[in-house]
This record gives C-alpha cells, structure tokens and sequence, in this order.
C-alpha cells in the first residue's frame, strides 16, 4: 500500500438541499498522494457531529472527490461568512508542482467557491460552485441561441483577450456527445467531452500547451455527470488555466 498524508483539514456544517432542518457536517481532507488520477486531490466524508465524535453516514472507503480534475489541492474555507460556506483550493498538484514552468510562485488559487449539500438518490454529495461575487468581473455578454452541429466560437463572437466565462446550456433533448475545444494559434488546445451514453464528462489537456516538464501533468480526467444528464457547463478561462462546473458544481474540473 502506498503511504500517503492527510493536510489542511476543514470541518463545517451545511443544509441538504437548502433545508436548514436537515443540517449534517462535512470533514473536508486534502490527501496527497491518492487522487483519482493520481497525486494529490481534495476528499470529503459526510455525516453527523455530536460535539465530540464524527460519524460517517457512508462508507468511509469510498472516496468522494471535491473536484475530478489533476489541479485542486489544500482546499480551505472562509470564516466569517454568515450561512455561506467559501472555498478557495490551490491549482497544483505535488506531482509537479516544483517542476511547473513558472518563476516566484508555485501555481495560484482558483476562483472562490461555494460549497452546497446536494442528495443524488439517497446519498449527500458536496458540490462547488463559483460564488457569486466572480460576476462583478463580467463585462458585456455575448449571447447565441439555438445552436446546432459544429461551430466555430471564435466566428461567432468577437475574440476573447485572454480571460472570459463561457456558458453553455444544454437542451432538454440532448442525447447525443458534446465537444468544446479551447485552441490558439499555435495548435495548443483544451478538450471537453460530454458521453451522453455514458454520462460522463471528460477533460483533455495533452496538448495544452508545454506539458513535457512532467509525464504527469498530460491526462485525461473523467467526472461522472450527475443524473448522468448534462444541462449547464460553465468554463472561467484564464491565459494559463481552465475551471469547469457542469449543473451547478455538481462536476467540477
């Protein structure tokens, strides 16, 4: 078995589905190495608290990741903020991040994050969305309706400089794969694939740019779609980065 350590523990209480009735705790837990697709990832267990024991309402062998992308670790929240709770994750993992191509610093934090009970079945998942605050760097929107079979953004607005938000709404009819491809000039791109079949959503980023510091920084990511239906994928990207929620947060990468 591979050792691996536990850091920046979190500890905090929310309502499933909004009802402040049904309150339960969530142990947040940064484990590196251990994610999914490898390195270090942030997990979270939920139950319920008596003052003195947690109490695990699943199994505690089966993790549940925060977030399904190579990029989210040493997750922390806010204090002070009233009945929300913020999150804000360091962009990195320990598989490279003193190998990442960048000078004075080691990554960045992603954008603030709330975080929100949700039940899928009879299980209580975490889900992570961006707070709200992030619209007041929104400027003009561009909006496009009823779109169909291939086309190419950057024919359809005017070009992003570098950082923007794209959101994409699915119709109610949509069975079929859905692909978004982040590309320059210099072929580097980003793919995001929806398996309608399987219900999946994937991210690619093999060649995103200058991957060749570490053979652990290429890869592909998968996150299950909740209800296994895609309706919302909401990108933020930066000139050196790519947030994705799909449904709310309910799939982030």
């Amino acid at each position: 078995m591979q050792p691996c350590q536990y850091e920046c523990p979190d500890f905090v209480q929310l309502p499933v589905n909004g009802d402040k009735n049904n309150m339960k705790y969530v142990m947040l837990m940064n484990v590196n190495p251990g994610c999914l697709f490898g390195g270090s990832a942030t997990e979270y267990f939920v139950g319920d608290f008596d003052g003195k024991n947690f109490t695990c309402v699943d199994d505690p062998h089966v993790p549940k990741w925060l977030d399904y992308g190579k990029d989210h670790y040493a997750t922390v929240c806010f204090s002070n903020t009233g009945d929300r709770v913020i999150a804000l994750p360091w962009m990195s993992n320990w598989q490279y991040a003193n190998q990442a191509p960048t000078q004075q610093y080691r990554s960045a934090n992603t954008i603030a994050r709330d975080l929100y009970l949700y039940t899928d079945g009879t299980t209580e998942y975490l889900a992570s969305k961006p707070s709200v605050e992030n619209e007041k760097m929104r400027g003009k929107a561009a909006v496009k309706k009823n779109i169909s079979g291939s086309k190419t953004i950057s024919k359809m607005f005017s070009k992003p400089r570098g950082t923007y938000e794209v959101v994409l709404t699915l119709g109610n009819d949509n069975a079929g794969n859905v692909e978004l491809v982040l590309s320059n000039t210099k072929g580097e791109n980003v793919s995001m694939m929806y398996d309608a079949a399987k219900g999946t959503l994937s991210f690619d980023r093999r060649k995103s740019g200058n991957v060749s510091f570490s053979d652990q920084f290429p890869a592909v990511s998968v996150a299950p779609v909740v209800g296994s239906k895609l309706n919302e994928l909401r990108l933020y990207v930066d000139n050196c980065s790519v947030e994705a929620f799909a449904n709310g947060g309910r799939s982030v990468m």
